[in-house]
């Protein structure tokens, strides 16, 4: 055993999960990525009964394979892990791989799930209070993400241009033009600080409490889908009113055009023109 693993062999377990925790940071990964990692890895060693260090392959696969995980969460789980037990690699901590057996789960096949423009009109139909309705004008009508939406400040406002800066995934910066009915609504809501503040701590609020807080104005409302599905709905009706792909690629702050076609459900409208414009023959 090298200088360096015996030294790493005597350190806590907690300690390497910190590391980890600035190493991520310095890689510029968001707060939400780190905490959620570090949360993977402790409910996962917790049931296997070992350290996070320790972890064996098929601790990793008994996790994996719950059956209560969705196709896409397992994935992600196992991109989370394979990234724990690198970074426990590259420190010295472990020189072999417990992943080296398990293959990547097979990637979840992912179709568009807008809310229809009926069920939006039956979300703002209820009566919400005046932050529920702003939270779901922002994911609507400006295709904010939950987390997106959390964070909110009011200096991230421009009533002046008409433009809203969203800092999302990976902190890629965009800045939308203001839908006039977000316009509209932000003239009563402050000019500085959280749109959104949590509880006590002078801090915007959690995304899960955004999602929570429009899961529940959901059910109330009997409206199908996720928070997650008025993203979609923005993508959608934008294509539906002529825009283009690469434009709405740029509104949803997408890196890839791929990823952006996901969002986007063909319309049945648009397909019956299109089937009608071919030349008849016969």
């Amino acid at each position: 055993m090298s200088a360096k693993s015996a030294a790493a062999a005597v350190r806590p377990a907690a300690t390497f999960l910190e590391a980890w925790a600035v190493w991520m940071r310095a890689q510029s990964m968001s707060e939400r990525t780190v905490d959620s990692r570090l949360g993977l890895v402790a409910r996962v060693a917790r049931r296997a009964g070992v350290q996070p260090t320790e972890l064996s392959g098929l601790d990793i696969a008994e996790h994996l394979a719950d059956p209560a995980l969705s196709p896409g969460t397992r994935q992600t789980y196992f991109a989370a892990m394979r990234a724990w037990v690198g970074y426990l690699q590259l420190v010295g901590v472990r020189t072999d791989d417990p992943m080296r057996t398990l293959r990547p789960p097979r990637a979840p096949a992912w179709e568009p799930r807008p809310i229809e423009t009926e069920h939006l009109a039956a979300l703002l139909a209820q009566p919400l209070r005046r932050r529920t309705r702003m939270m779901v004008l922002l994911a609507a009508y400006q295709g904010m993400r939950v987390s997106e939406v959390a964070r909110v400040r009011g200096q991230d406002v421009d009533r002046l241009a008409g433009f809203i800066t969203v800092v999302g995934k990976g902190r890629r910066v965009r800045r939308p033009p203001l839908h006039d009915v977000v316009l509209e609504a932000a003239a009563t809501w402050p000019r500085e600080g959280p749109w959104f503040p949590g509880r006590g701590t002078g801090e915007h609020v959690r995304a899960g409490s955004v999602s929570d807080t429009i899961s529940d104005l959901m059910t109330r409302a009997q409206v199908p889908g996720t928070p997650h599905a008025l993203r979609h709905w923005y993508a959608t009706t934008l294509v539906e009113q002529g825009t283009d792909l690469r434009t709405v690629q740029v509104l949803m702050g997408h890196s890839s055009l791929a990823t952006t076609q996901v969002y986007v459900r063909a319309s049945t409208a648009l397909a019956r023109a299109a089937v009608a414009r071919l030349p008849r023959v016969a």
